[in-house]
């Protein structure tokens, strides 16, 4: 995918003082989990003083990191590199003084590549695709607007009492599944004992978004998102 705009670009952000002169500011017991034998520091650390981490000791970049007790830093991004056992453990850096934090646009970070290595999917586009949702879900259920709901209700009351119950997953928890391509195939509202209260359930055609909503497994209600029109329909 081939960059279309030279809008979206990468910011450096320094720390700077009162007067705007770069500064660096100590960081002290910042904490991450090491996931795959790394961790993404909240900003770019200063070269001199070093980045420390008690008990351990930091080597040369250009080393290979042979135990458990050593870790290296990409002093360029802001990345401290761990030995594998350390996965998944909570690491704690000591002290290291921060320069500056790098901000990357959506647009500039993939999420698909294609065989060749091209980037064919990006954080913008997956950001876009929630927008069209969440447009099409925000017209169909806002009763002021929606011509589809404020119908359902009046003139059909058992598809309006439907509506009201589906409604009711208030104090719940949202699991997202999504498909391969990033787009929603499903929303489960657990309870606080963890049992699927509403499961909401994702199909995609062409221009074409529906959503079926189920309460207990039994209570049933079907959206369907014209996302060229906006227009939805309520079964």
């Amino acid at each position: 995918m081939p960059i279309q705009s030279y809008l979206d670009p990468i910011i450096n952000m320094y720390n700077k003082d009162a007067e705007g002169r770069p500064i660096t500011i100590l960081i002290q017991n910042e904490q991450h989990e090491a996931v795959n034998g790394k961790i993404v520091l909240n900003q770019v650390p200063d070269r001199l003083p070093k980045v420390i981490i008690n008990g351990m000791t930091e080597i040369l970049y250009d080393k290979v990191i042979t135990s458990s007790t050593l870790f290296k830093v990409d002093y360029d991004m802001g990345i401290i590199y761990l030995h594998p056992d350390l996965n998944g453990n909570l690491i704690t850096i000591a002290s290291y003084y921060g320069v500056k934090v790098y901000y990357f646009p959506a647009s500039r970070v993939w999420t698909v590549l294609s065989g060749n290595g091209g980037v064919t999917e990006t954080f913008q586009d997956i950001i876009d695709s929630v927008e069209v949702i969440k447009a099409a879900y925000e017209n169909a259920t806002n009763a002021n607007t929606s011509i589809e709901v404020t119908n359902a209700r009046n003139t059909f009351p058992t598809l309006g009492g439907r509506l009201d119950a589906l409604n009711d997953i208030v104090g719940t928890s949202q699991i997202v599944t999504l498909n391969v391509n990033k787009t929603i195939l499903k929303v489960e509202h657990k309870n606080s004992s963890n049992v699927v209260v509403r499961l909401d359930e994702f199909t995609y055609a062409t221009n074409l978004i529906t959503e079926t909503r189920k309460l207990n497994g039994v209570l049933e209600v079907t959206f369907i998102y014209h996302t060229d029109t906006f227009n939805t329909e309520i079964i």
